[in-house]
C-alpha cells in the first residue's frame, strides 16, 4: 500500500476512531461518578449517555477531518459508521432490537460527519 494513501485516507479513521473511543471511556467514567456523588435521578441516565455519546463521536470526526487533506465530512462519516459496527459488535450479546440499533445508528453517524464538516480546515 502506498505510504501517502494510508497517510491521507486510513490513518486519520484509524485515529478518529481510537480518539472516539477513549472519549466515550472518558466521559462515561466522569458521568458515572457525576451520577453517583450528585445523585442525578436515574431517569437522566440515558441524556447523559446520550450526550457522552455524540460529543465524543463529535470529537472523533473532527479529529479525522483535521488529520485528514480533505473529504472531512467523509471521514467523519466513516468514524461514525465504523464506531457503530464497532459498538453493535460489543453489544450483541445483550440482543438489541431493531429500533436501537437503527436509532443508534443514526447518533453514530450523524454526530460524526457533524463532527468531521466541522473539522475541515
Amino acid at each position: 500500500m502506498n505510504k501517502s494513501i494510508f497517510r491521507a485516507e486510513i490513518y486519520p479513521i484509524i485515529k478518529g476512531i481510537l480518539l472516539t473511543f477513549f472519549i466515550m471511556l472518558s466521559l462515561a467514567a466522569v458521568g458515572a461518578a457525576a451520577a453517583y456523588f450528585a445523585a442525578i435521578p436515574a431517569k437522566y441516565y440515558h441524556s447523559i449517555g446520550a450526550i457522552c455519546l455524540v460529543l465524543s463521536l463529535f470529537f472523533g470526526g473532527f479529529a479525522a477531518a483535521r488529520t485528514g487533506f480533505d473529504k472531512g465530512w467523509l471521514k467523519g462519516l466513516t468514524v461514525g459508521f465504523f464506531s457503530a459496527l464497532i459498538a453493535l459488535l460489543f453489544s450483541l450479546e445483550t440482543a438489541p432490537s431493531a429500533a436501537n440499533i437503527i436509532s443508534g445508528s443514526a447518533y453514530f453517524i450523524i454526530s460524526g460527519t457533524i463532527g468531521g464538516i466541522c473539522g475541515i480546515k
